[in-house]
């Protein structure tokens, strides 16, 4: 193979194999930004243990006891959050639903009893909730901001640039490194 081929192919193939595994890892790094610290949390219980969540989104959830009454909990609030409510049950705005696709997934598998999603443009808001078997109810939330989703698009990109450049000087060293050839051997037997 002549010299300049085998350059080209060291630095073309470098150049790709660095930029595949750098793109990687940048989209496994923009998945661990997004996904971390998303854990189910414990809103504790209402007076009355909750027997179904009839309605909520990622600010407030409304659930019903087996006694029919029902109660609401401000999901950003610490501590006991649980009021009665009397009032009608706001049914959820679902007009700004998010396609499956956009959807985040609660950890751990299991059950929801509830879900809620909205995409608003710049940013899409998950609220998941699910009831405990002692009447508590536990709430995920997700929020994903515009400039969050533009980490899928710099970390790959960036990774991918940079292996690129990489792989390219990696290929370069090869090619020209290994295309020289050492000196023949030119010892001459021993002379008597």
């Amino acid at each position: 193979m002549p010299r300049w081929l085998r350059i080209l192919v060291s630095l073309f193939g470098m150049a790709v194999i660095g930029a595949l595994l750098c793109g990687a890892v940048g989209f496994g790094a923009a998945l661990f930004v997004n996904n971390v610290n998303r854990d189910w949390r414990s809103l504790g219980a209402p007076p009355q243990p909750a027997i179904a969540v009839i309605s909520g989104d990622e600010f407030e959830v409304y659930v019903t006891a087996a006694n029919g009454d029902v109660y609401v909990c401000d999901v950003r609030s610490e501590g006991d959050c649980w009021q009665p409510w009397a009032g009608e049950v706001p049914p959820p705005d679902r007009s700004q639903e998010c396609a499956p696709s956009v959807r985040a997934t609660p950890p751990g598998g299991g059950h929801v009893d509830y879900a809620y999603s909205a995409c608003f443009g710049e940013f899409a808001v998950d609220a998941a909730y699910r009831l405990r078997a002692d009447g508590g109810v536990e709430v995920w939330t997700h929020t994903l901001s515009g400039w969050l989703y533009f980490l899928y698009v710099i970390f790959p990109l960036v990774g991918i640039v940079i292996g690129g450049l990489v792989g390219l000087i990696i290929g370069l060293v090869v090619g020209i490194v290994g295309g020289r050839r050492s000196p023949p051997n030119s010892t001459q037997p021993p002379v008597n």
